[in-house]
This record gives structure tokens, sequence and C-alpha cells, in this order.
């Protein structure tokens, strides 16, 4: 079965609790003990969750490869992604749990996300070893998706590493990472950067994350076409096919750069009434649309 799979999703598996509404303040305005209440939804999240999805339901085949506990957020998740059509290498870790995530949004207009993680958990439990057996698999895909949070923890790093250098190997296999966490600068130095995403042929970024490894502007500044077109012009020095987002929430708008093709759009994000992996829905798109079109 995993012979058919067009494409191979590598990243967190978690248990969503998302508060439905967003808050009635903003969060800089929380200064003391407050109580809300508010509808708290359960429901299967990470980024290799929500791309397997919308890969599928785009008319892809995608394969995901992970890990999860032995409890019920386990089989939640591996339950949703099979009835959403998605082939699983899920493997369930004996001693440590699902990844649980905590997620709530302030008020408009910024709805600033805080996403609160639990640690440790069974997505970094991820190994080389665990890879080997779906090496054919990650070598027959059009594309291998990684979410950055493989590159965080070892040896989830190193796996991450085994399966970029199977698809490089392959010769046709379209290397895809998306840069999350978003503050991922602070954890590598560029150049160290660079040399984890070496085998990567199309990178997925926030705008603010890529200037901040290129030392441009300030950690404050607010992001226009101007900002975003130096950002272009110096990020090609590295990767010659990425998208940026930027503005609002960071990805109310978009540049898709392909060579020497740029496309400009706006993402739809602000209007969106589900904001959780609208990110890995983009890059669906943007993967029909022109990285494999």
């Amino acid at each position: 079965m995993q012979n058919s799979a067009d494409m191979v999703v590598m990243g967190d598996l978690v248990l969503d609790w998302c508060c439905k509404s967003t808050l009635p303040f903003a969060f800089p305005e929380l200064v003391s003990n407050r109580l809300v209440w508010a509808r708290i939804l359960e429901l299967p999240g990470g980024g290799a969750v929500h791309f397997a999805r919308y890969a599928a339901e785009a008319g892809f085949r995608p394969l995901v490869i992970g890990k999860v506990g032995q409890d019920y957020a386990g089989t939640a998740i591996i339950e949703a992604l099979k009835k959403w059509g998605v082939m699983l290498a899920v493997e369930r870790h004996a001693d440590l749990e699902t990844g649980r995530v905590f997620i709530v949004w302030d008020t408009a207009p910024s709805c600033t996300r805080l996403l609160i993680a639990s640690t440790p958990n069974a997505n970094s439990a991820l190994t080389p070893l665990d890879i080997e057996p779906h090496a054919s698999a990650i070598a027959n895909a059009k594309v291998l998706y990684v979410s950055g949070y493989c590159l965080v923890d070892s040896p989830r790093r190193e796996a991450t590493q085994k399966a970029f250098e199977i698809a490089r190997q392959s010769g046709h296999t379209l290397t895809v990472l998306d840069v999350v966490p978003h503050e991922i600068n602070k954890l590598y130095s560029l150049q160290e950067f660079l040399k984890l995403t070496r085998h990567v042929d199309v990178l997925i970024s926030e705008a603010a994350t890529v200037r901040r490894f290129l030392h441009l502007g300030s950690i404050d500044e607010k992001l226009d076409k101007t900002t975003v077109e130096e950002t272009i012009q110096r990020l090609r020095e590295y990767y010659q096919r990425f998208v940026l987002r930027f503005a609002g929430a960071n990805c109310n708008e978009q540049v898709v750069v392909d060579g020497q093709k740029t496309i400009w759009e706006e993402t739809g994000y602000a209007e969106a009434l589900e904001k959780r992996g609208y990110g890995d829905r983009m890059t669906v798109k943007s993967l029909q649309q022109v990285f494999l079109a």
C-alpha cells in the first residue's frame, strides 16, 4: 500500500485542545487572573495531520511517518487519518504519550495565537531506523514534505536528514520544508540551518523568520512588499524555490518564488473561519499550482 503513495509526510501528530472563539481581550491586557468561558474543541492536529488531510482532499495519496503514544489521543489521530484516506506508517511508542497542544487566539485585529505544547511526547522519538522500512516509499514519491519541528530535537532531526538524503538520491522526489517553529533562528545560525536544509528543494516560511536568519531589519518592523522584495533577493542566494508569508498574522499575503517566476497573492487567512492548519492548506495549493505543475 505504501508503494502507491505519491507524497510522504513527516511532522507532528498531536491532539489539539482548541478554544473555538477568540478571547475578549488582547494578550497584553492580561495583567491579573481572569476566567473566560468558551467552548474548547478536542481535535487531531499538528503539521503532519493537517498537511496530509489537505493533500488527500486535493487528490494526492499521502503516507504519514511518525509516532504517537499508546493512549486515546493516539487512537483518535490514527482513526481520523484513516477516515481522511491517509496511509499510515505510524508507530505507537510504549513509554511516551501522544503530543498535545493547547491553542487560543486573542481578540482582533491582532488575533495573536498562543500555543502550549506538551513535552516530552512521542513525536520526538522518531529515529533513522524508523525511516529505513519506508525508504522505497520516499524514493518513489513525488513529494517529501517535512515540518520544521522535525529539525528541533534529536533523534528526529537525524531521522529527517536520512529521509532527505533518500529523497535526494532518488533524483525526482521534491523535498519541501515548512520552517516552523517561527523562532527556529534562535536555535540555529544561518550556516547551521543551511547545512540542515542542504537537500531541501522548496522552503516555506514566514518572511520575518527568514529576515532574522539573514540579519535584515528588526524584530518589530512591519513587513510590506518592499521589505519582502529585499528578502527575496537575499534568499535567492541560497534557495531558488520558496514561499514567503507576511502581513497581519504573518500569513495574510504570500509570495511564491519558482526560479525567476514570482507570484504575489492574498491567502484569505484573515477571513478564514478555520485557521488551524491554514498554512498547510496553502502549501498544498502552491505545490499543485506551481511547484508540481
